[in-house]
């Protein structure tokens, strides 16, 4: 794996590689016969390192984005692994960050009640919030110390529960008598989540988010898993399919379908003994032979036998 990385790149300074480089590199590991998780991975490595390099403000974008897009080389859905906390794991995470990093807690917990993208997240300021209606507006995204659109370039509005409402009001409390103190009132206009006047950075948050992980004793997950959790919790408390995707924001309920529909509870066994309902007593006969001889004579009771009822599909409908 380093010679996939390194070879092409080790004589060059990380702000003189192009995207053409990057290219080369990944149609090279293509013709190898290299798999297609093996080709995303090395290309998720150099992303990363050049995403650093952007933090650090020594270069201004990422050339390695949408590079196999544009070369129709990707994982496929199924390669994606989906990894979601139980209820009683996610309880466990906000608990160990009351208890132990406290200031970080109203954010967790609001990623843990709307499930939005880590960008958007950052991202959120006082004026997207609605108390009287508990919802949230989700309008930009930020991400390597730039300001954007959602992924979708959608506004989109998700739902605060009333325990995400009490805390983000307490929130808003605290940071209003602080803004008091220091006389500076435009804070309750910015961000939600500020550190020095920013949102706070991807990797600052992720750092806090494994380190709440280790003193909970909990596996080793990605951030973005907390969006997975989101959507596994509401499907299985039955939520439909629909809801869920309005509320991720993805751009079709296919996409959320192809995700989580293996999340999607299938337990509604029971319903298909409504099918027997209808003759309740009917069991499987042979069939006829059609070459035995048949009966000539009919005795009353099979003259006065009546059209056994014909079995109706149920209508489907969508929500």
């Amino acid at each position: 794996m380093v010679w996939y990385i390194t070879a092409p790149f080790k004589t060059k300074r990380i702000d003189k590689i192009k995207r053409s480089d990057v290219r080369k590199q990944m149609l090279r590991l293509h013709k190898k016969g290299l798999s297609a998780s093996t080709i995303c991975l090395t290309r998720d490595v150099i992303s990363g390192v050049i995403n650093y390099a952007i933090d650090e403000e020594l270069l201004e974008q990422n050339c390695v984005s949408g590079v196999l897009k544009r070369m129709d080389i990707g994982r496929g859905r199924n390669d994606h692994h989906i990894t979601a906390l139980t209820f009683q794991e996610s309880e466990l995470f906000l608990n160990t960050c009351k208890i132990h990093f406290k200031p970080y807690y109203p954010f967790f917990l609001t990623a843990f009640r709307i499930g939005v993208r880590l960008g958007e997240l950052l991202a959120l300021k006082w004026s997207d919030i609605d108390m009287n209606s508990h919802f949230i507006e989700v309008k930009r995204s930020y991400k390597h110390q730039r300001i954007s659109k959602t992924k979708t370039g959608k506004l989109r509005r998700v739902n605060m529960s009333d325990q995400l409402a009490d805390a983000l009001t307490d929130l808003y409390r605290q940071q209003r008598k602080k803004s008091l103190k220091t006389q500076n009132r435009e804070s309750l206009r910015g961000w939600i989540f500020p550190r020095k006047g920013k949102p706070i950075s991807q990797n600052s948050i992720r750092n806090v988010f494994k380190r709440i992980l280790t003193k909970a004793g909990l596996q080793n997950i990605r951030l973005h898993d907390i969006r997975h959790t989101f959507a596994s919790q509401l499907l299985s408390l039955g939520v439909t399919p629909v809801y869920v995707k309005e509320q991720l924001g993805h751009s079709s309920i296919k996409m959320t379908v192809d995700i989580y529909g293996h999340l999607i509870p299938t337990g509604n066994r029971d319903m298909i003994n409504q099918l027997d309902g209808v003759q309740p007593n009917a069991t499987y006969t042979q069939p006829e032979n059609k070459n035995a001889k048949q009966a000539i004579d009919l005795t009353p009771h099979f003259q006065k036998m009546v059209p056994k009822a014909r079995l109706e599909l149920a209508r489907t409908y969508i929500h």
